[in-house]
């Protein structure tokens, strides 16, 4: 008789630790897909402040701003909800803080101090929002947080890339460049990782395919930028629509998850 009790409390015990360990996972993966948000908004903000003091599509960037400001204030609330880590609410709220920078930022003239300081206050959110993905990352078991998780820093590679491109056209700073080498290093190196994916659902195929489409454009164009002149507006669009695809592929990809 005790053995079978023994049994039935081993269990439910069982039954509550997967429970448990499902839940944690699922709100782990809708964190990941906030915080991918926040590591694109880091480095839009940016680009977009950058592109309208240089007097380049202002309206688009403009609006970009108003509504990654918004973005970015709901991204760390949100986390903050969702989560009871000390570590990742203690990160949250020093993101917050920085936000209010950025808003004294935007309303500065471009110049070279202020180009700095605009691209550290970047830099240094960017990095904060890797430090939740590295706990997340830690803490769950999902099988598709590494997937995710690439898919949301390509997202934010490419507007990383048009963010160096404006700030070097603005100040032609030689680390800015190396910045934009970087990135598109780093971007066509994790690209090759997903056309290795392999899947039978047909629509994350399409979007796969599509985004290879525009990186085989974009690529061309960004690898000799002095070469091919001065093009900031096809630079602009371009990563805005890779940016686009990969939140679309996201949304694809997370949809499927059970």
């Amino acid at each position: 008789m005790k053995k079978f009790y023994s049994i039935i409390i081993i269990t439910l015990f069982s039954n509550t630790l997967l429970a448990n360990t499902t839940m944690s996972n699922k709100n782990s993966i809708e964190m990941l897909k906030i915080i991918n948000y926040q590591r694109i908004l880091s480095q839009q903000i940016t680009k977009a402040y950058l592109y309208t003091q240089n007097g380049l599509v202002i309206e688009e960037a403009n609006r970009e701003i108003k509504d990654s400001i918004i973005g970015l204030k709901n991204s760390y609330k949100k986390v903050t909800k969702l989560t009871k880590n000390k570590k990742i609410k203690n990160t949250m709220n020093s993101i917050a803080k920085q936000s209010t920078e950025f808003n004294k930022l935007l309303k500065k003239p471009l110049s070279s101090q202020n180009i700095d300081s605009i691209l550290k206050l970047s830099e240094s959110i960017l990095n904060q929002s890797e430090e939740v993905v590295s706990i997340l990352k830690k803490s769950t078991r999902h099988k598709d947080f590494e997937f995710i998780s690439l898919l949301g820093q390509q997202g934010m590679l490419a507007q990383r890339i048009a963010k160096y491109y404006i700030a070097y056209k603005s100040n032609k700073s030689i680390n800015t460049k190396q910045n934009i080498e970087k990135s598109i290093a780093l971007f066509n190196k994790n690209h090759k990782k997903l056309m290795r994916y392999k899947t039978k659902n047909p629509s994350i195929k399409r979007q796969l395919n599509q985004i290879d489409k525009l990186w085989k454009i974009s690529y061309k164009i960004y690898k000799d930028m002095e070469k091919n002149g001065d093009v900031p507006l096809i630079v602009f669009e371009s990563t805005d629509n890779i940016t686009s695809e990969m939140n679309k592929l996201i949304k694809i990809y997370t949809s499927q998850i059970k």
